[in-house]
């Protein structure tokens, strides 16, 4: 008797395991569970929400992200920056990075992005933090962008934390809702 209840008992046990993991494997999609619906998915007004700094962060990325602990600039699509002079920085890219689009992040793709940004052609709440600074972009090599402002700027690195890389192909004078990064 004992051992035909043990017996039944696995088998329920087996068949109710079933479905799920027949679901796990089925399963194509992820959801995400926000709190709010966000406004929009246009990268250049990210940091008005929590919820626009979320969807960001996994679609398209910023050169440098700040340590919560700290306060400090860490690498992120950038592996490094110098200060050349007080209205200079030059920035190393990371290597080896693609866009959702196949297209490589190089240096004149983060010169396009940088540029839609401030260009004024876009409603855009991430320039905010860079005040009334004029920025100067210029490629340096496939790697290497360098940053001119017309003002010292030491804290370029923090706010290139708000600078959000999209591929090349985005338009340049509209907003959008299916933006194409590196995250």
């Amino acid at each position: 008797m004992n051992r035909s209840v043990y017996t039944i008992a696995a088998v329920v046990m087996m068949t109710a395991a079933v479905p799920s993991a027949v679901a796990q494997e089925a399963a194509q999609e992820i959801r995400i569970v926000l709190p709010e619906q966000p406004a929009n998915l246009e990268p250049c007004g990210t940091i008005i929400t929590n919820v626009g700094q979320i969807l960001s962060q996994n679609v398209v990325e910023s050169l440098t992200v700040i340590d919560p602990n700290s306060g400090q600039p860490q690498p992120k699509l950038a592996t490094e920056w110098t200060s050349v002079d007080p209205t200079t920085w030059r920035i190393k890219l990371r290597e080896g990075v693609k866009f959702q689009d196949g297209t490589e992040l190089n240096a004149d793709a983060v010169v396009f992005s940088i540029n839609r940004m401030i260009s004024g052609k876009l409603t855009c709440s991430n320039i905010a933090k860079f005040g009334v600074a004029k920025l100067t972009l210029t490629p340096v090599d496939n790697l290497t962008v360098e940053i001119k402002s017309d003002r010292p700027e030491p804290i370029m690195p923090t706010l290139l934390s708000v600078a959000m890389i999209v591929s090349p192909k985005t338009p340049v004078d509209q907003a959008v809702n299916d933006p194409v990064g590196t995250g």
